[in-house]
């Protein structure tokens, strides 16, 4: 799939063929920079924002985000995601860390619920459990909360 998305940037109906053939040889994370080497195919620069732009969508139940973060806030911001990924625990079956695109989104997702945590708003969840104090000093007690 990455390689189809590769070659939609670069291919042409003259030089298709060639561009398909490169993906038999080239691993995918060189394809592109391979095509532009060896057909002088010039990187397209984009516009690069002065000002952090975001945009963000639902395909269905996941939530998508892309965006662009110049400059010292840019740094702010990776810097801030590469602390609290590094941060993560390990896979306990594996004891190796998790891949660091995942480690990355649970840092995000992290920021959010702590910049959210203390605001009282209806939008989040509240649970209110009434137990007496005769059951909370039973050490044997049980309540029933269905």
């Amino acid at each position: 799939m990455d390689e189809v998305l590769i070659l939609c940037r670069h291919a042409t109906v003259e030089n298709e063929a060639a561009f398909l053939g490169l993906t038999r040889e080239v691993p995918v994370e060189e394809l592109a920079a391979t095509i532009r080497e060896v057909f002088d195919t010039p990187k397209r620069d984009k516009p690069k924002p002065s000002t952090p732009v975001l945009a963000s969508w639902w395909d269905e139940d996941v939530f998508h985000l892309r965006g662009s973060i110049p400059g010292a806030d840019g740094v702010l911001v990776d810097t801030t995601l590469l602390r609290l990924a590094a941060k993560a625990a390990t896979d306990p079956g594996s004891g190796l860390f998790r891949d660091p695109t995942e480690r990355a989104g649970e840092a995000l997702v992290q920021l959010a619920s702590e910049a959210t945590a203390e605001e009282r708003d209806h939008d989040r969840a509240t649970v209110v459990v009434h137990v007496g104090l005769d059951q909370l000093s039973d050490p044997d007690a049980v309540v029933n909360l269905g």
